[in-house]
């Protein structure tokens, strides 16, 4: 996917910060549509962690499907990164 070309070693880039950012986004806005609302997606350095970067997701979904669903979207969107999602349920 798009993320797979944009590498985050060192010194994380802006423009590759906002790459990741954007294609994350959009994929799982795609596979949530409207189920999942007041999505905010931040990218940073994740150096500790072994990984790349570390893509961090929050927002309100109605249901725990929902929830998995922009995990996994966010996955496949940012591979070689830790996603963590805090998107609350309810």
């Amino acid at each position: 996917m798009i993320a797979n070309r944009y590498s985050l070693d060192g010194e994380t880039s802006r423009p590759r910060q906002d790459a990741v950012r954007s294609a994350v986004n959009r994929l799982v806005r795609d596979r949530t549509g409207a189920l999942l609302s007041d999505l905010h997606v931040d990218v940073a350095p994740e150096p500790a962690a072994g990984r790349e970067f570390s893509v961090v997701l929050t927002g309100r979904c109605g249901t725990f499907y929902c929830k998995q669903l922009a995990g996994v979207a966010a996955m496949a969107a940012a591979p070689g990164g830790v996603v963590r999602n805090r998107i609350a349920v309810g």
